[in-house]
């Protein structure tokens, strides 16, 4: 590309303002410690979605968008902990055998049974347990990665997972 051209597409680059005000870091915490999804601006919402979510919180708000907060109140932390220790001869030889396969070069995924390999195993033992009829499937692992670098407990990455698999459907890419 000549530099004509090139200096021509950036003369001619429009950088899009958020047509409503999208919320500020304290906004995006009052959000959260209200957990009510339902009296929010959706316009203001989605504008805000794709302006960008603050990074540190990222976690907690996909657990809220995602409506994974209220689940997890309906159960007691003992379910989860319930589910983790059921263990199926079967899944645990495939989960096993993936665990290494899900972001290898990352550094919480990199250790045998470290941090996040044993935290992919817990969630995805306790999914199987939980939806028997979807079970464990080559693939979960890399959601549940994605939700483990950015939440802050093993459980809260659970509930979202199964609100993910749930309420969007993902059952159905699995089955």
């Amino acid at each position: 590309m000549s530099s004509n051209r090139s200096s021509k597409l950036v003369e001619e680059a429009v950088i899009i303002e958020p047509a409503a005000r999208v919320f500020s870091e304290q906004e995006w915490r009052q959000l959260l410690s209200r957990n009510d999804l339902f009296n929010i601006s959706q316009s203001r919402l989605r504008e805000s979605l794709l302006y960008g979510i603050p990074s540190h919180l990222r976690g907690e708000i996909w657990a809220f968008l995602s409506k994974a907060n209220r689940l997890a109140m309906q159960f007691s932390e003992s379910v989860y902990l319930r589910l983790i220790q059921q263990e199926d001869p079967e899944i645990e030889n495939q989960l096993v055998k993936d665990l290494h396969r899900t972001f290898p070069e990352h550094d919480m995924f990199r250790d045998t049974l470290g941090y996040g390999q044993r935290g992919l195993l817990n969630i995805l033992r306790a999914y199987a347990a939980y939806d028997t009829e979807v079970g464990y499937c080559q693939g979960m692992g890399f959601i549940v990665g994605i939700l483990l670098m950015h939440m802050n407990s093993e459980e809260h990455a659970f509930w979202t997972f199964v609100q993910i698999m749930f309420d969007k459907n993902w059952r159905l890419v699995f089955k």
